[in-house]
């Protein structure tokens, strides 16, 4: 059963209003950060980041909170406005990475959201989160599917919602597991309906690690027809499709082509998919999405540097995927 949490303000409420750096053009970054563990037993942890049974602890956590915030705040010539994170374990692990530099960075909002598995998705914004709605997609197989969170800001007066989900992995079979990830998508347009209903009118990019190549190699796929809605995957024109009952999924430019290595290969399961019902009114634009990574967070062969226990060092085995969104130029006035 699905079933919608609204909140009147964000999660977490974290102080004053704080203008965006950039004048016209709004910025959106997600990232799993892969398994980003607390220092502390408490039961739900993967085997090697629980302190009773390996050599996992709080200094390798910091650590592990140093290397995230240095790719959130150095990645690009300017921060981005809002972020969307995966594989965070808990609210300590979020709040930690507020207190330890982001919330001195400009990042006083954020909201967290527990997912009832090992790790859940969080999502940071420099500016004010004025709502928040959770989404739970359901069980599969006896296991509970993520939830997936939304937050709505305003930018120049105009009302954006950020969706960060995190969807089933198919490390089980691509084919085996992509029931779950059609009944995630189906989750995603009751919720997006629902933004609509809350929110006429408003922008809606839905962010995250969806684990959905997008390759047509899997007929039903969580990013083909789902009832009235369908996905369009497209490098044309970066302006959203006019078809209502399409998403815009912006194919990366440049180096990296993918955010994900595997199997000799790059592979995209991060993704931003923009809901043109709502755009499209609002009239925002989409300028660039681009994969972005600076020579640290990659090996020497130009793969993404996972974190290494042992050397204490690297960052994940995803890069982060950024967009660039617009309004027009008339409305494009000063803040």
């Amino acid at each position: 059963m699905t079933r919608f949490v609204i909140y009147a303000l964000g999660t977490l409420w974290l102080g004053s209003c704080f203008m965006s750096e950039h004048a016209g053009t709004w910025t959106v970054m997600t990232w799993n950060v892969e398994n980003l563990f607390d220092g502390y037993s408490d039961g739900g942890e993967y085997r090697e980041f629980d302190p009773l049974r390996g050599d996992w602890d709080e200094r390798l956590f910091q650590r592990r909170v140093e290397r995230t915030l240095e790719v959130i705040l150095q990645s690009h010539d300017s921060k981005p406005d809002i972020v969307a994170l995966q594989e965070l374990e808990n609210l300590r692990v979020f709040t930690t990475l507020m207190s330890s530099g982001l919330k001195q960075a400009g990042y006083r909002w954020g909201a967290f959201y527990p997912s009832g598995a090992s790790v859940g998705c969080g999502i940071l914004s420099l500016v004010p989160i004025e709502r928040v709605v959770v989404i739970e997609s359901g069980d599969w197989e006896g296991r509970s599917l993520r939830p997936m969170l939304a937050c709505e800001m305003q930018f120049q007066g105009q009302s954006l919602w950020v969706v960060n989900g995190h969807w089933k992995s198919p490390w089980n079979g691509r084919k085996e597991t992509e029931g779950a990830r059609i009944q995630e998508a189906q989750a995603l347009l009751r919720m997006l309906q629902t933004l609509q209903r809350i929110s006429p009118g408003s922008g809606i990019v839905i962010a995250g690690d969806l684990n959905t190549p997008g390759d047509g190699a899997l007929n039903p796929s969580a990013l083909g027809p789902l009832g009235s809605a369908a996905v369009m995957e497209t490098t044309a024109n970066p302006i959203l499709a006019q078809q209502e009952s399409l998403f815009y999924d912006p194919s990366p430019q440049g180096h990296p082509p993918g955010t994900y290595w595997f199997q000799g290969k790059w592979g995209r399961p991060d993704r931003f998919l923009l809901a043109p019902s709502g755009l499209l009114k609002t009239g925002w634009f989409v300028e660039q999405c681009r994969v972005v990574a600076h020579p640290q967070q990659l090996t020497a062969q130009g793969y993404p540097k996972r974190w290494n226990e042992k050397q204490e060092e690297g960052y994940s085995d995803h890069l982060p995927l950024w967009l660039w969104i617009s309004l027009p130029l008339e409305t494009n006035v000063a803040r």
